[in-house]
């Protein structure tokens, strides 16, 4: 380059490279541009050597130390600049006059400089600050103006230095074009980027500890995949739900989060389930090594034997979804003693929690920690209040702790997956991941005649006295004397009264429907009760309900009573009276009746006898113990070794693996002694492996699904030799329905059924109302294929496992994947955009609603909306839509007021005793604390403060409490736990634009 054309071109020596220099400088023209050590604010390897010697030649690692630095700040300047068409011109225009060689960068690398130099053809400037859009506009900050001799020293100074420096200006210029002002990416790479970013934790902590846990050679690739992603949640929550659908083997995943964390963290476990569960974990975590205690839910008093324990894995967690019962207050109370904070990671299993209310939901996850990252609402009991109002989505919550799989899923992104099997203590063999084909729709309904079972008028007459009895004993406060209602005593009677009736006729009709001896019982006990109830009153004494039992196993509290004188004495007894007659006539009739011929068992027969339980190993359901008795009763050994299991039956674990040794492992197997037909209340509906069986019988009407699919999960598992399983349901139909279809059969049934609620089946809980969708949906085995499909339960974790195959199939897309800058571009085939943004673990996504408004994305929905714009492509025109044109900064915008919000609500985390304790010994200490150790000291009340570790804080801390520390030895105690325990998410950072990606318009 001759001497005149250097002596046109612009030279610059910012101090250090910062994005916005280009503002100042305007549209490119030639331009020198030097950049030199020290030049940043913040420090890097090496920089502190040039505070302590400034003229001092520095080391190569130094240099490379601030190259590296100078560029990522530059880098991330970038990302920082408002996606505007001005910036995005400028930005290309600069990167082409960089390609071009018209501007070139160099990095003095052998001595610091501290100068700057803005020299322009005619003058130069020194600043006295960095050259910034904003210091540069500043007229308080002094800069020099040099002209004449001293302007040509300062370009001699200038071009010295430049040619001696190392050039820069392939990395400045890969800055630019790998930046959101470069070119745009595909809809693809923007999905993907956004999952590594949002899966940050999960994608870093990828092969830290797979290696370590033996059990991982217990688990098929799916089950990995969900194990990871669960670490993901317990770190961040310090709770998780495994969700995934029966039978895919919850109880491995959970077995391998427990090696994982005594391992790691020393922690150990104590496992809460069904009676019928408890043994399967304690033979597995036997046969893998696990140290575990297992606690029925029944004996939940037990737990005062293991407050050592810093895991609790809840087994079948739906029967903690009740906040009022006895067993949840225990739990609540153990885990928080005193009503303190709790520490205990949790795990809760359920395979259907999307079934459950919202007050369900709240109260499992009410169960979870204390000392962990918040879930995403500020006050609980609010946030639930707007889910039942409807305002709020239940799934906006449960996608950040649940680990969910659906078997569609499985099939479609694990096909080739296998399964470990065990074949022999210490031995095991791969077989291929296969489920068996589950028969389950019209075709298995056995229908028979509920008028040849009752009589045609007898059933008719049934229906009617459900119908019209009063039901004085459940729902007492309806007699209430008026003048008592505001005594304390009977303050919940009333509102209770009318519900308490109307879950009786539901009890009355699905043993009506169950079998003729279940309603036969229920009557002789209702007529008792009536006569007992009789002689209280005339004796002056009202009894009061106790909780209606609608199933076998329902509690049954013994009733109390109250006094007459606060009740309609006259009209209760009346009432008592009219129902004791009627009863007293259907217990005669309905006795008559057992001598007759039943159909529905007569049609169980017929099945049976085409489907021999010698051949087909087969497993009744039935709601009801009475009709399980029946049944045993009727069929004796007719089809082969038949046993029944109810609640109240001892050694129903030994039973199961008589019924089912292959699936429980049995060692020695003895065929004398095999079960052929297994009779069961719901007992053996949960957590069980039965799928030696390949047919399952429900005897009983469905009137919700959800227990179906809890007892279909039994047999139709992981592990199941069967090609195909039977799953058939009892239909009852009334005279000349025989040639009707199975929805209009079901329609009649409903119809009659709320006949008989009358206005009691507005006021029944949702479970206990019939529901013609519901039903339909478990009779024609869509209830099932549902469960089977994917829902929105399991839409985070469906797409971490996009992530980990793309890490698994293209390892090098994957790398410059995670690698992407942030606020990159796409344009999409189809719509609408999508702009997701983040600051630190807060994420928001926005899409526009119309040409000036936003809205708020849910996380599950935008990754979907993501996915199909990945799948869709790219638009064969790169341009975003005119009116979306600043989408992305009105985007930025709304998110940065919600930051700000969101960083004055979440300061600090509620704090025990033993931190508060800990952070007054840090106080004392701080007193006497030598200047050089003041730094670390607010860190590491910085880290007591934010909650990271708080578990092994607090245990820790007892110990000091107890041996009273002083504060120097507090100091170096919690000095040395912060460096086995480093914070994590202490800082929530500086809010980010993650990625765009622009739609095609609605029209």
């Amino acid at each position: 380059m001759s001497s005149q054309d250097s002596s046109l071109r612009q030279l610059v020596a910012p101090g250090e490279l910062r994005a916005d220099l280009f503002e100042i400088l305007g549209k490119p023209s030639p331009t020198d541009i030097l950049v030199a050590a020290p030049g940043l604010a913040l420090p890097y390897p090496g920089s502190q050597l040039i505070v302590e010697n400034p003229g001092k030649r520095l080391p190569r690692e130094a240099s490379h130390a601030h190259r590296a630095a100078v560029l990522e700040q530059f880098a991330r300047g970038i990302d920082r600049l408002p996606q505007t068409a001005t910036w995005e011109e400028l930005l290309r225009a600069w990167a082409s006059s960089i390609a071009a060689g018209e501007v070139r960068v160099r990095q003095v690398q052998r001595h610091p400089l501290h100068s700057r130099l803005l020299s322009l053809p005619d003058r130069s400037i020194i600043p006295q600050a960095p050259l910034s859009s904003t210091t540069h506009a500043l007229e308080r900050e002094l800069s020099v103006e040099l002209r004449g001799n001293e302007h040509i020293r300062a370009r001699a100074w200038f071009a010295r230095h430049f040619d001696d420096a190392a050039p820069l200006e392939e990395e400045v210029l890969a800055c630019l074009e790998e930046s959101w002002a470069g070119e745009y990416c595909t809809p693809r790479d923007i999905y993907y980027f956004t999952l590594a970013r949002y899966f940050r934790s999960f994608v870093e902590g990828m092969n830290l500890e797979d290696d370590d846990n033996p059990l991982l050679a217990h688990l098929t690739a799916f089950q990995k995949s969900a194990y990871d992603y669960a670490k993901m949640i317990l770190r961040r929550y310090g709770g998780v739900f495994l969700a995934d659908v029966v039978g895919l083997g919850k109880t491995y995943i959970g077995l391998a989060l427990l090696s994982h964390l005594k391992r790691r963290y020393g922690e150990r476990a104590v496992v809460i389930a069904p009676p019928s569960v408890c043994p399967a974990w304690e033979q597995l975590s036997h046969d893998l090594d696990i140290n575990l205690k297992t606690i029925s839910i029944g004996k939940l008093e037990e737990l005062d034997d293991y407050t050592d324990r810093e895991v609790v894995v809840i087994d079948e967690s739906h029967n903690f979804r009740n906040s009022g019962t006895l067993r949840y207050e225990t739990l609540q109370k153990w885990l928080r003693p005193d009503e303190g904070a709790s520490h205990r990671k949790i795990l809760l299993l359920s395979a259907t929690p999307q079934n459950n209310r919202p007050e369900d939901i709240k109260n499992q996850i009410a169960l979870f920690p204390d000392n962990y990252t918040k879930l995403p609402f500020e006050d609980r009991d609010a946030w639930f209040r707007e889910v039942a109002m409807g305002r709020a989505s239940l799934r906006d919550l449960l996608q950040h702790i649940v680990v969910r799989r659906t078997r569609r899923d499985i099939a479609r992104s694990y096909p080739d997956a296998k399964l470990r099997v065990r074949i022999a203590p210490g031995q095991y063999e791969e077989r291929p991941l296969e489920f068996p084909t589950r028969l389950s729709g019209e075709e298995q309904c056995l229908r028979y005649s509920l008028d040849s079972t009752y009589g045609q008028q007898f059933y008719s007459e049934l229906l009617e006295a459900i119908r019209t009895m009063r039901y004085p004993l459940q729902g007492v406060g309806r007699y209430l004397s008026e003048d008592n209602e505001g005594d304390p005593r009977v303050s919940d009677l009333r509102r209770g009264a009318t519900s308490v009736r109307g879950l009786f006729k539901v009890l009355l009709l699905k043993r009506l429907e169950s079998s003729i001896e279940a309603l036969h019982t229920t009557l002789v006990r209702l007529d008792a009760k009536l006569a007992h109830g009789q002689a209280q009153v005339e004796g002056g004494h009202v009894p009061l309900p106790p909780r209606v039992r609608t199933s076998e196993e329902a509690d049954a509290d013994a009733p109390s009573s109250l006094p007459i004188d606060l009740f309609d004495a006259d009209k209760l007894l009346e009432d008592i009276l009219a129902d004791k007659q009627v009863v007293s006539s259907l217990v005669h009739q309905v006795k008559i009746l057992k001598i007759r011929r039943d159909e529905k068992f007569e049609r169980l027969v017929d099945y049976l006898n085409q489907r021999p339980p010698t051949q087909h190993k087969t497993i009744i359901f039935t709601q009801f113990a009475d009709t399980a008795h029946y049944l045993r009763n009727k069929l004796g050994e007719l089809f082969g070794r038949t046993e029944v299991v109810t609640g109240a039956s001892s050694g129903i674990i030994r039973l199961a693996r008589r019924f089912a040794p292959v699936a429980n492992r049995v060692r020695k197997r003895d065929p004398d002694t095999e079960i052929d037909l297994l009779i069961s209340t719901d007992t053996l509906s949960e957590g069980v492996n039965l799928q030696d069986a390949d047919t399952l019988i429900n005897y009983d009407l469905h009137w919700n699904p959800t227990r179906l699919i809890q007892r279909a999960g039994r047999i139709d598992r992981l592990g199941s030799k069967h090609d195909e399983i039977h799953i058939c349901g009892f239909v009852p139909q009334r005279e000349l329905e025989a040639d009707l279809g199975l929805l209009q059969i079901l329609q009649r049934r409903i119809r009659e059924f709320v006949e008989v609620f009358g206005e009691d089946n507005n006021i029944l809980p949702g479970h206990e109302r019939p529901d013609i969708d519901q039903m339909q949906a478990a009779y024609t085995g869509a209830a099932l294929d549902s469960a089977d499909a994917s829902d929105d339960l399991d839409g985070l974790s469906r797409h971490s496992d996009e992530l980990i195959r793309l890490r698994e199939a293209e390892p090098d897309y994957f790398a410059q994947i995670v690698n992407m800058r942030p606020g990159r571009r796409a344009v999409s085939q189809t719509g609408p955009s999508v702009v997701a943004t983040h600051c630190g673990w807060y994420w928001e996504f926005w899409s526009p609603r119309g040409p000036a408004e936003l809205e708020r994305v849910g996380t599950s929905e935008a990754f979907e909306l993501l996915r199909r714009h990945s799948e869709a492509g790219e638009a064969p025109m790169l341009e975003p839509a005119a009116d979306e044109s600043d989408l992305v900064e009105r985007a930025r915008d709304e998110f940065e007021l919600l930051v700000e919000l969101f960083r004055q609500r979440r300061l600090e985390p509620q704090l025990s005793k033993l931190e508060l304790y800990v952070l007054d010994r840090l106080g004392q200490y701080r007193k006497k604390c030598p200047e050089p150790k003041r730094p670390l000291l607010e860190r590491i009340e910085r880290w007591v403060k934010r909650g990271s570790a708080q578990l092994v804080i607090r245990k820790q801390a007892r110990l000091w409490r107890k041996h009273k520390l002083a504060p120097a030895v507090v100091f170096e105690e919690a000095r040395l736990l912060m460096a086995r325990f480093p914070p994590q998410d202490e800082d929530l950072g500086e809010p980010e634009v993650i990625g765009t990606v622009f739609g095609r318009p609605s029209s």
